[in-house]
């Protein structure tokens, strides 16, 4: 059992050092959709980019082409201050009777594959608006990234992410693992 405990430790501590070198990366997609002066700080805004997708078991044979959930997430700077924005779809008006809506203060939980775990608060309500011509379910929540959480997000993959909604905690599986590396190369090679 401690030799177990020893090599998962010394395989986190591997991780996370090979990951730490700074190893120039393309990030595709890099694009700004917006950039502009709010209350004195200069804020941009990326071009989201696929983060994470999830049907519930039960909910399969409903969903076979797509899933229910599809989460696009993306990083805003406004001054000194870097946010992560998830744009959330489902895609059936009747999901968001289940999931009801995340809250002012939410926890987002963020889990590393080193091992790492934080915890983000939401910084808006994030309430459902139906999509007029389709009827899917979208929501937009922000969350603040502490500064001494950034280094952690430059370079480390994710493994997962838990959203509290006001029905309770969800945990999601991250398969694009260094979306939020891409994000602030991005943000890096424009230089903002």
């Amino acid at each position: 059992m401690k030799i177990k405990f020893f090599l998962f430790f010394l395989l986190g501590f591997a991780c996370e050092f090979i990951l730490a070198q700074d190893v120039p990366r393309v990030a595709a997609d890099c694009k700004v959709i917006r950039q502009e002066i709010i209350n004195g700080k200069k804020e941009v805004e990326l071009q989201s980019l696929p983060f994470f997708t999830f049907t519930q078991p039960a909910h399969k044979t409903y969903f076979r082409e797509k899933d229910l959930m599809e989460t696009d997430a993306t990083l805003i700077k406004s001054g000194k201050d870097y946010f992560l924005k998830m744009d959330i779809r489902m895609l059936s008006k009747d999901a968001a009777k289940n999931y009801g809506f995340i809250s002012k203060g939410s926890p987002l939980r963020i889990n590393y594959i080193s091992g790492k775990t934080i915890v983000l608060q939401a910084e808006n309500e994030a309430n459902v608006a139906i999509e007029n011509y389709t009827g899917h379910a979208l929501y937009s929540v922000r969350y603040k990234i502490p500064s001494d959480e950034l280094r952690t997000m430059r370079r480390i993959p994710l493994n997962t992410v838990g959203i509290m909604w006001s029905s309770g905690f969800e945990l999601y599986n991250i398969y694009n693992v260094d979306v939020l590396i891409q994000l602030f190369d991005c943000i890096k090679q424009t230089n903002n």
